[in-house]
């Protein structure tokens, strides 16, 4: 939905979503802001009498009009010879939606909206803030071009990657959307804080989907993967696919679109401080928790036990969140949709050995438990005590 539009279940489109405020060059941070006035509007080329200046040697002097009408931006050709190019293709005129790539001689520039500003941002969480904003356009590329779910959007790399497809979930077609998982090793379970909804069966889980989308990793495919591959591949697909491998798979480069290739956080160990501040604002707002929940040590004790991943990230700022604003383990356990006794055992796996405070210094009620054994849990915690 990011791309502008509302896609019915039957895959039409139905409404502009959100309005384009600025066009930005392809693979740079440079952005020209759109004024919201009517009229003649501007033009763009190379003169200095354009308000959108372009230093483009393939560029014509007055090359594109910009106009604002019926509440949305259009760009017009000025003269025939000249040309402007949507997502690649030669138009006269065409409305700008957001993500949508205009191309005038050899510059390409992208329509931006808050949600795609939002969406661009998240993305160098996802793969590096001193990744190479080129990098960063194709994703956008590539997760627009599956919006249409004419194509797969792909995901490669280390570790879990279905919370990254989760959250590109999110972000693009809402959290009110089906987000499904399709794992054969996973048995059926509804969705929770904690996980997505999975089934076991592609054809059932196809079903689930309808409206949004269905997750699968390579190298666990539903058993009747035949039956649902000719789902996706009916006329008018009514679920977006995406596709989650791994690392050393390359297979996904002989044929199909090319993978959001998502680094390993061996590469990024400078980032990881200010990745669990994202991750943990994330976990805030998705609790409803007041913000700034999460004093600084608890959040270096992230940092340091639960950091392995991106989706480690995630887990570990979600559940101590949970357990902040829970008034017991059991209350936590229930909020992240997982049995206490898991989340005990998460919490000694990671050596928690102090009990965490609300922020203001007020001790948590209940938190203590994880430094004592508590009969209500069933598991004893002795083992957090603090050392002598």
């Amino acid at each position: 939905m990011f791309c502008g539009v509302v896609v019915t279940s039957h895959g039409s489109e139905v409404s502009i979503l959100n309005d384009v405020i600025r066009l930005r060059s392809w693979g740079t941070d440079r952005s020209h802001m759109l004024p919201r006035i009517a009229g003649r509007g501007w033009f763009v080329g190379t003169s200095d009498s354009c308000a959108l200046r372009l230093q483009d040697p393939r560029a014509a002097p007055v090359h594109a009009q910009l106009t604002y009408e019926r509440q949305r931006w259009w760009i017009r050709e000025v003269g025939r010879e000249h040309g402007v190019r949507q997502d690649g293709v030669r138009r006269e005129e065409f409305t700008l939606t957001p993500g949508v790539e205009i191309g005038i001689g050899a510059t390409t520039l992208i329509a931006e909206s808050p949600q795609t500003i939002a969406l661009r941002e998240f993305c160098a969480r996802m793969l590096g803030w001193e990744c190479d904003p080129a990098v960063i356009d194709h994703a956008l590329r590539a997760i627009r071009l599956a919006m249409t779910r004419r194509t797969a959007l792909v995901l490669r790399g280390s570790g879990d990657l279905v919370p990254v497809a989760h959250a590109l979930h999110r972000r693009t077609m809402g959290a009110e959307a089906p987000f499904i998982v399709c794992d054969r090793r996973r048995r059926t379970a509804a969705g929770s804080v904690r996980a997505p909804e999975n089934h076991e069966s592609g054809v059932v889980a196809f079903e689930a989907a309808s409206g949004g989308s269905l997750c699968v990793r390579s190298s666990r495919l539903p058993r009747d993967f035949p039956l649902l591959l000719a789902r996706l591949r009916e006329p008018e697909p009514t679920v977006q696919l995406v596709v989650c491998l791994d690392r050393d798979d390359r297979g996904a480069l002989l044929a199909g679109p090319v993978p959001i290739d998502v680094p390993s956080m061996r590469d990024r160990v400078r980032d990881v401080p200010r990745l669990v501040d994202a991750f943990a604002a994330d976990a805030i707002a998705a609790l409803g928790a007041p913000a700034g929940c999460l004093t600084r040590d608890e959040l270096a004790w992230v940092a340091r036990r639960s950091a392995k991943t991106l989706a480690d990230i995630e887990k570990g700022t979600l559940r101590l969140v949970a357990r902040k604003v829970a008034g017991s383990l059991g209350q936590a356990a229930a909020l992240l949709g997982m049995a206490p006794v898991s989340l005990s055992r998460w919490l000694e796996r990671r050596e928690v050995r102090r009990c965490p405070m609300r922020a203001g210094g007020e001790p948590m009620p209940g938190i203590d438990a994880m430094s004592r054994p508590s009969p209500r849990v069933g598991v004893a915690c002795a083992s957090h005590a603090p050392r002598r």
